[in-house]
């Protein structure tokens, strides 16, 4: 309105003006005019917040209600924030957050307004300084008790309380929350309660760091205009998250000279965790069964944040088995301690490790300190898996770790006693929400006694198979995170199950007595999701060959037997290891019924048994296959052929072997017994590649095969003449041409002498 006068004022004045035809007159006044009128409209929201500010000058006037609005803001914009520029902006305790804005606009030349956030939770609390009798004195630094059928009003009788549930509090909603406190006077505190909220931000940001909080207060308010019926407050914090980031170790020094042995330089540069690749693709690498496989994990707290809950949850495929030798390092002189300050659980698919109250207090006092300025604090986590035999060729072996971290403290789920029927022990799966989250996976670890027995780690593409877990133990897949662990014995005293998922926490059935448990997961609704850096990845190779002889239409051979050489023509071995498990004891059984089904095949006299000397070869190399799967089986390289743990190849009844966990390169088959008849062959190269690209592929491996997917390996046959027979003959007559052809070279010589 007052904008409209001015301006018809100025028309007016200006007619006038024209009559005199000085224009210059005319556009001088104009602007000074508009000028003038857009004063007016910018002051004039401040006269109507003073003139509609709920304000009383009577003398026993209460502050009815305190509205908290609860403001997220930049860094930047929080340390730019003064409180006394605002107030001399205008505030004064009546300004709801539109007020507030157009003060803050003003005052620090912005534009936007100041976020308000829900799902903030606050109490009113008695302050330090509350009262002067001694029964006000004990109530100081206590919660406001609320009534029971009103959180936000206090108990009639202003009493208070210890216990957070029966405070005077809740969480805040997208318009703040309004706290009755016509009751309260004197001095009090609005606390921020970090584990009972909610709110999580746009990318999993928790709040960090703050001004106003808590919220000091005196009651009834007072400002210059008498006492405040209606007040808003406004705590501000900004957001905040942890860093992580994880990727293979880089090497220190010589260390783990096999791991590293095939990285150029510019993979070298690429490992070592490193915030920014976060999200970006990490390296795949191939490596050969039984190498050790070095990660690192680096995690930033940042200054003026604190956290509730810090827990690192690892979770490695089937193919790799976690060497339990996880160390955690931290910056800034603090020292952790193993089961005082965090705790570790694992089993041979990963671990869990969640820092403790006492932890988290060190980590606090370093990036939110009482007096003076946080400082960032940061983790590293170093530990290492080992490829194992069950690796499947050419399928990434991943291991996948994910921080939950938030301001609701983690709950410790103990591990469920469970019952196998029959050696056997199903497990079934739900989720709260119906659906497993895309790429989620679940580890189940069976104890015995408190003893790692088995664990597996399973996700939504694996629905069918078997795993070998060691201990004589397997899980048969039945479905998506389903199945059964078999070869448990008949002792069914003494088992429990775990199950660690990230951002999920189980629920046993308590009723598992006919063997199956049924696992239930509710997902975290208190804290972010979890965190989940991009991995690397590892890979392993193989190779199938095919046994033939030369003909044009090739018979497959049985009985061959191979080693493989690599490029330094060292051999192919499998690792000897100080224990010597159940499973390595097999090994060595199916080893020796292999050598001596060859030999028995190789050393016939005649052909009355062959078919089932074949089979038998056949049976004998799947058994011993399956025994070196079973036993995780490690290779090293070894430079003696006959050594007792060199990894033997012998071709089956069609001609079939195969060498499997091999990193991608070039190797030879040596050739250590050919099958009866044949003669040996010359070392056979080979090239071990993904998917077989590059590779020879000129046979197929199983008869019906639509394509060539296999190497072939070529013997001659050797033929020995019969005794009076044609090659008597050819070997007589040759012998005779040699002779006579000798005895004319030696005439011929005497007569020219």
């Amino acid at each position: 309105m007052e904008f409209y006068i001015l301006f018809q004022s100025a028309l007016c004045y200006a007619k006038k003006i024209k009559k005199e035809k000085n224009m210059r007159t005319i556009k001088k006044i104009l602007s000074s005019m508009l000028a003038l009128a857009m004063l007016v409209g910018v002051f004039a929201p401040y006269t109507a917040f003073a003139e509609d500010a709920l304000t009383s000058k009577e003398a026993n006037a209460v502050t009815k209600t305190v509205t908290l609005h609860k403001l997220v803001m930049t860094k930047e914009e929080l340390a730019a924030w003064d409180s006394d520029k605002v107030e001399k902006g205008g505030y004064d305790g009546t300004q709801d957050l539109k007020g507030l804005n157009a003060i803050q606009k003003s005052v620090f030349s912005r534009s936007g307004d100041i976020k308000e956030v829900a799902k903030v939770f606050f109490a009113i609390k008695f302050a330090g300084d509350y009262g002067k009798t001694p029964e006000e004195i004990a109530k100081r630094g206590r919660y406001v008790k609320a009534l029971d059928s009103d959180k936000l009003s206090p108990s009639n009788g202003l009493e208070a309380t210890d216990n957070i549930e029966e405070a005077m509090g809740g969480l805040t909603t997208e318009s703040g929350i309004k706290f009755n406190t016509s009751l309260l006077k004197g001095n009090f505190e609005i606390f921020e309660i970090r584990e009972k909220s909610t709110y999580v931000g746009e990318n999993g940001e928790t709040l960090a760091n703050s001004k106003a909080v808590p919220v000091k207060i005196t009651l009834p308010l007072v400002n210059n205009n008498g006492t405040v019926l209606d007040a808003h407050v406004y705590p501000k914090n900004t957001e905040d998250k942890p860093l992580i980031d994880k990727n293979f170790a880089k090497q220190l020094e010589s260390e783990n000279p096999d791991f590293y042995k095939n990285f150029t330089e510019e993979m070298k540069k690429s490992i070592g965790a490193d915030y920014s690749k976060y999200d970006k693709e990490k390296l795949t690498v191939s490596q050969t069964v039984g190498t050790k496989i070095p990660y690192e994990v680096k995690t930033k707290v940042n200054a003026n944040t604190e956290y509730a809950k810090l827990v690192w949850k690892d979770s490695m495929t089937n193919g790799l088995t976690f060497n339990n030798d996880l160390k955690i390092v931290t910056d800034n002189g603090i020292d952790l301690a193993l089961n005082t300050d965090y705790k570790i659980t694992s089993d041979s698919r990963g671990f869990v490790l969640s820092l403790t109250q006492e932890g988290l207090k060190k980590v606090k006092d370093i990036t939110k300190p009482a007096v003076g300025t946080g400082k960032d604090v940061e983790f590293t986590l170093t530990y290492s898996a080992t490829l194992n035999g069950t690796a499947i060729v050419d399928n990434p072996e991943k291991n996948d770790i994910y921080l939950e971290y938030g301001n609701k403290p983690d709950k410790e789920v103990e591990e469920n006693p469970v019952t196998p029927s029959n050696g056997e022990l199903s497990v079934t799966k739900n989720w709260s929400d119906n659906n497993a989250p895309q790429g989620v996976s679940a580890t189940y670890s069976l104890k015995k006694d408190n003893q790692n027995m088995a664990s597996v780690t399973l996700d939504s593409t694996i629905t069918s198979g078997t795993f070998d877990l060691g201990n004589g133990i397997k899980f048969v897949v039945s479905g998506a995170f389903s199945g059964r662990f078999i070869g448990l014995g008949g002792d069914t005293n003494g088992w429990t199950i775990s199950e660690r998922v990230a951002g999920y926490s189980p629920e046993y059935s308590k009723n598992n007595a006919g063997g199956t448990v049924t696992i239930t997961n509710k997902k975290d609704t208190d804290n972010p999701p979890p965190l989940n850096p991009t991995e690397p990845k590892v890979l392993t190779g193989g190779k199938k060959f095919v046994k033939t002889d030369n003909s044009e239409s090739p018979v497959r051979l049985a009985g061959a037997k191979f080693v493989v050489k690599n490029e330094n023509g060292k051999y192919l071995a499998s690792k000897s290891d100080k224990e010597i498990t159940l499973e390595q004891t097999a090994l060595e059984k199916a080893k020796t019924e292999l050598d001596d089904a060859v030999k028995a095949y190789n050393n016939r006299t005649d052909d009355s048994s062959l078919e089932q000397l074949k089979q038998t070869v056949t049976d004998k190399q799947s058994a011993y296959n399956e025994a070196v799967r079973k036993a995780s089986i490690k290779y090293e390289w070894v430079s003696d052929a006959t050594d007792k743990n060199t990894i033997i190849l012998v071709s089956n009844k069609d001609g079939q072997f195969e060498v499997n966990g091999l990193s991608y390169g070039h190797y030879k088959l040596e050739e250590i017994e050919a099958p009866k008849g044949f003669a040996k062959i010359e070392d056979i190269e080979f090239l071990v590649s993904t998917k077989g690209e590059n590779s020879v592929m000129d046979i197929n491996y199983k008869l019906d095969d639509g394509s060539n997917n296999a190497q072939k390996v070529v013997n001659k046959k050797v033929t020995i003449p019969q005794t009076g027979g044609i090659g008597t003959i050819i070997f007589t007559v040759a012998g005779l041409a040699l002779m006579l052809g000798a005895a004319y070279a030696i005439k011929k010589n005497r007569e020219e002498a």
